[in-house]
């Protein structure tokens, strides 16, 4: 979970912690802000501000990870209370591939998904292999961009194929325009 320090972190974490699982982790990376919480994740913080739009906490928590496969969580979306177990279901199902969940956005008032095209998905939907494979979150950081997400995923099609798209809606998605807090 890459996070900024925002006020929503703690509800956040709790969503997802009475879902994991032995062996599942969580790992938080704050983009240089200390944080001040109560939580069994592994918390690291970043010496100083990216303001990369959590790429490099991303690209850090990917290097940590131990398990099959990486959810990039966002600090300030809602998650669903069976997320992991929809995760868990997909993975099994589908080893190795990309999978890519549904998220709902409520201010544009619509569900994303089944389309890794520009605006039709978010890093929360995008379920990726633990492999080699996967490219760095460095490298979808583009300066002057709204979000790296999409150039991410692009990334990840073409590393690992065609995606495997799931009707579950894993994520909610608050805020107005992305990036407004970076």
């Amino acid at each position: 979970m890459s996070t900024i320090g925002r006020s929503s972190l703690p509800r956040c974490v709790e969503e997802i912690e009475p879902q994991l699982q032995h062996g599942d982790e969580l790992i938080i990376v704050s983009d240089g802000v200390p944080l001040d919480m109560s939580t069994d994740a592994t918390v690291i913080t970043l010496p100083y501000r990216t303001n990369d739009y959590g790429c490099t906490p991303k690209a850090v928590g990917a290097l940590l990870a131990r398990g099959d496969v990486i959810w990039f969580v966002d600090d300030d979306d809602w998650y669903a209370d069976r997320a992991l177990q929809w995760i868990r279901a997909g993975a099994e199902e589908n080893p190795g591939r990309l999978l890519i969940f549904r998220m709902l956005h409520r201010r544009l008032g619509r569900v994303l998904g089944h389309s890794v095209s520009i605006c039709a998905v978010g890093a929360p939907q995008m379920v990726v292999p633990n492999s080699p494979l996967l490219p760095s979150w460095k490298r979808a950081w583009e300066p002057g961009r709204m979000t790296p997400d999409h150039s991410m995923i692009q990334m990840v099609v073409e590393a690992f194929g065609e995606p495997v798209y799931l009707d579950n809606i894993i994520a909610i998605c608050e805020r107005q325009n992305f990036g407004a807090d970076f």
